[in-house]
């Protein structure tokens, strides 16, 4: 038997002994040796499956190269891995990766080493009778790979060396115990960032142990300029509480906007620490489910059924949305009622026909801009469901979409029916792109832009490091990261998601990334300076019965006229299509004898991605006549009379359209002091009085307060004075 310092002594020299023929700077991008006692040391290792098997991966004192340790792997058909970043910078070129390995027993494979990046996979499989194989991934939608076998490559009880080295081109070469044992000619596709040791897969059953490994490769020289990575965080928002997909008619439940989760995330504690290159905490998207199976809402605390989580996170979280800047835009899954299998059993299914729900997509934002005063522009689908007439009809409305999930494709063949989607022909590169009209799968020829996203979960070491090396290369990234709110761990996911970004930009020196929301991200990455809205200005004439509005904007329009749907008591709204007249000017004509709209609201995106609404209102008095008057075109707090008061005031204010409203007296130190009117309330002019004590029926001292009108729409506030 040879001594260990012998074996270590000619390993030594079997790694000298093999030249490095790399370009340029060769220098060490990694190094692991385990001898720090730590495997959350620098490299940090990421343990998975801690739960099946937390001892299967261990420091080991028995057999070691460099003293005192080395990593032991030993697994009994289970799944055990580590991982950590490579700080390979480019798949362009050479690199030359170094491991010694001691295979104690082997019962059917194990993995000392694998690399990989989004789609590419070089790995090393130790199989039993001392046989090596060396895959390097040919095809990910197959998973087929290009193999190496070695009959005779290691031998139990022996410390081995080996080095697998890349050209920067098309051929991976083995080598073992310094001799050249084969090649594999095959690009690479993608740069290989990530080292796995073990198995995160397929249960295997070996021991074996790993010491003093280390990559080099050619460094790049750092561009003039770095790029910026534009993080989108952001959340697919709909509750699950009383959702049923095999029932018509669902009682939602809204409380992950009150407790939980909801008031979590928005807590300005929680973002506190999450902050960007900057110094800027948090933003974030919340891509709203509304309409299909939304519709048909039992709950009666719920004024809008199809815009239901709209309506509910603007109510228990409206104050916090506006403080922390966070977005509000739209997620719609393209349910229908159907029984497509004929069985006679329907389920709310997914239909992959846009004429199915296209009528039900449209009025959705309709409703989103006549009952929540909000023109969308950003948009993701449910389970990442796209065809080229829907990403043809979106163009002409929402200039934002990220639902590119590449590569993934799924097909659902089961009802009830969900998840069918495709994007294995998509960019794979963190870069909006213009979809094609012929296939949204591809760069082409329409206006709006597509990105790609990812499940928080799904976000690991590879995939931040492939976006930032490209930034690192001088090109902006844009990275959509989403969850689902009722996640129970949605939290934990953000925080880990932020600690991979600030591990990960630690090794990119120059690269900065920044938290933004979705239309805000886009614009930025566009180089887009404009964020303002543009200025609508609305003219109604009455003439008799017949009613024109013309509608003008200040600048250019994204769409080709002012989105404008309309409410005339019916079970749906109706969508009008304004006539361009001039430049940047449009005219409305409707006889109001026949169409007794109530309501009519008007939404314009300019180029930049900026969104304006209004809404006018009518009121239909008589409608044999066809008799009109206009009910209050804004919401207003008028100022108290008499103000200074004593015993009593009179508080005016308008709603243009039925909402939610609350009244509340503050003092001067922002304590309530009364409830003047917290409910729901008509359309039309009101008022309220206050006879100067608080909701106990108490006295209140004379002095300034402050009287705070509250919807979903607006917040506004004016000052009285009380005197005794």
């Amino acid at each position: 038997m040879y001594s260990r310092s012998l074996i270590t002594s000619f390993l030594f020299l079997a790694v000298i002994l093999i030249p490095l023929r790399l370009p340029g700077q060769v220098d060490t991008t990694f190094l692991e040796n385990f001898n720090d006692g730590d495997l959350a040391v620098d490299p940090v290792w990421t343990r998975y499956y801690e739960s099946q098997c937390p001892d299967c991966i261990t420091l080991d004192d028995s057999h070691y190269l460099s003293a005192p340790y080395s990593l032991k792997i030993s697994t009994q058909d289970q799944l055990s891995a580590v991982e950590s970043i490579t700080r390979i910078y480019s798949v362009d070129v050479p690199f030359e990766f170094t491991t010694h390995i001691y295979v104690e027993s082997m019962g059917d494979e194990a993995i000392p080493c694998l690399l990989r990046g989004a789609n590419t996979v070089l790995a090393l499989f130790l199989l039993d009778a001392g046989k090596v194989q060396l895959s390097v991934l040919k095809d990910t939608t197959v998973y087929a790979a290009v193999d190496l076998n070695i009959q005779e490559g290691y031998t139990l009880g022996q410390w081995h060396t080996f080095t697998i080295r890349y050209n920067g081109q098309d051929t991976t070469a083995l080598y073992i115990d310094g001799l050249h044992r084969g090649d594999v000619v095959l690009p690479l596709r993608d740069t290989p960032s990530i080292i796995q040791l073990g198995n995160r897969y397929i249960g295997h059953t070996s021991t074996f142990y790993v010491d003093d490994m280390y990559i080099t490769t050619t460094l790049p020289e750092p561009p003039a300029e770095p790029g910026t990575v534009y993080l989108i965080l952001g959340s697919d928002t709909g509750t699950w509480d009383g959702m049923n997909v095999a029932q018509h008619d669902n009682y939602y439940r809204f409380g992950l906007y009150e407790t939980g989760n909801g008031v979590t995330v928005i807590d300005p504690a929680f973002r506190a620490p999450l902050r960007d290159s900057f110094d800027e905490p948090l933003v974030f998207t919340w891509w709203l489910i509304g309409g299909s199976m939304m519709v048909p809402e039992l709950n009666p605390e719920v004024d809008y059924p199809w815009i239901s989580n709209l309506e509910k996170i603007r109510e228990h979280l409206g104050d916090e949305l506006e403080a922390t800047g966070d977005e509000l835009a739209l997620h719609y899954h393209n349910w229908i009622w159907s029984d497509p299998n004929g069985d006679g059993t329907y389920y709310w299914n997914q239909s992959v026909d846009l004429d199915e729900y296209r009528n039900d997509f449209l009025e959705t934002i309709g409703r989103m801009v006549l009952e929540g005063d909000l023109m969308p522009t950003s948009f993701r689908s449910g389970w990442h469901y796209m065809s080229n007439e829907w990403s043809a009809l979106m163009d002409s409305l929402i200039p934002y979409r990220l639902e590119n999930d590449y590569p993934n494709v799924r097909t659902d063949t089961e009802e009830p029916l969900d998840n069918t989607y495709d994007w294995s022909r998509a960019p794979s590169e963190w870069m909006p792109y213009h979809p094609d009209s012929q296939d949204y799968q591809s760069p082409g020829d329409l206006k709006g832009w597509e990105t790609r996203s990812a499940h928080l979960n799904r976000v690991d070491f590879g995939l931040l490091y492939n976006a930032f090396m490209q930034a690192y290369y001088g090109t902006d990234q844009v990275m959509t990261l989403w969850s689902h709110l009722p996640e129970v761990d949605f939290p934990e996911q953000i925080v880990r998601v932020d600690s991979l970004v600030k591990l990960v930009a630690a090794y990119f020196p120059g690269v900065l990334y920044d938290y933004t929301t979705a239309t805000e991200g886009m614009q930025k990455w566009r180089g887009v300076l404009d964020t303002i809205p543009p200025v609508m200005d609305i003219a109604t004439t009455e003439r008799g019965d017949t009613v024109e509005i013309t509608i003008s904007a200040d600048e250019p329009l994204w769409q080709e006229a002012p989105f404008t749907y309309a409410d005339n008591g019916g079970e749906h709204l109706v969508r009008l299509f304004p006539e361009q007249v001039a430049p940047l000017t449009w005219l409305l004509v409707f006889d109001q004898s026949s169409a007794l709209y109530r309501q009519i609201g008007f939404a314009m995106t300019d180029t930049a991605g900026n969104a304006a609404v209004k809404n006018i209102y009518f009121e239909v008095v008589g409608t044999e006549s066809g008799v009109v008057s206009t009910l209050p075109s804004s919401f207003r707090l008028y100022p108290a009379y008499p103000n200074p008061f004593n015993p009593v005031c009179t508080i005016p204010y308008d709603l243009p359209g039925h909402t939610v409203v609350r009244i509340i007296v503050f003092n001067l130190l922002g304590h309530e002091v009364v409830r003047l009117v917290d409910g729901h309330r008509p359309a039309g002019r009101h008022q309220v009085v206050w006879n100067g004590r608080d909701g106990g029926g108490r006295e209140v001292p004379a002095g300034m307060y402050i009287t705070r009108m509250m919807t979903p729409q607006i917040n506004q506030s004016i000052k009285i004075v009380l005197l005794k």
